[in-house]
């Protein structure tokens, strides 16, 4: 997981506001004392992750304001070995339009889902390619299956 920093900061914010009675004061000075933890043990992951799941947001929004309308996206980032030919497929199928392009370095590639996709059933979506792979077990079956997985993880985490 790894949300834009913004975003981490309001959803925690957030979070701790509503469940743990936290001011928003002692949840800044929280994340500043931690903020060199992040970038010595957190930050260095990416680079060892078989599959790395972004959010990020469409718009400029206040963070830490309850009622703040932050349009969120989702990119997910994969090895650029990994075939992802039919899950494209599948999902221009099911109506959802997918951005997929390689990093400049064509180690990676990625996709990138839009606000209007990202919605507590996104992980639905991937059910159609999911059983269809799931036949022969592929590195494209377990990508579907972490896809959904991730996703509904991150979406109870962070929304619910």
């Amino acid at each position: 997981m790894d949300p834009d920093p913004q975003l981490r900061i309001h959803w925690k914010i957030l979070r701790d506001l509503d469940k743990r009675g936290y001011t928003k004061e002692k949840i800044l000075d929280q994340l500043n004392k931690r903020s060199l933890d992040v970038t010595k043990y957190i930050a260095p992951q990416k680079a060892f992750a078989d599959m790395v799941v972004s959010y990020f947001t469409q718009n400029v929004f206040q963070v830490g304001d309850v009622n703040a309308n932050a349009m969120i996206a989702l990119k997910v980032t994969l090895d650029s070995s990994v075939k992802l030919d039919a899950l494209i497929y599948e999902f221009s199928r099911a109506g959802i339009c997918v951005e997929w392009d390689y990093a400049d370095d064509l180690k990676t590639q990625y996709l990138v889902f839009f606000t209007k996709y990202i919605t507590r059933n996104f992980g639905e979506n991937c059910k159609n390619y999911y059983s269809i792979a799931s036949r022969n077990r592929s590195r494209r079956y377990n990508l579907a299956s972490r896809l959904q997985r991730y996703y509904a993880a991150s979406y109870a985490y962070y929304f619910e």
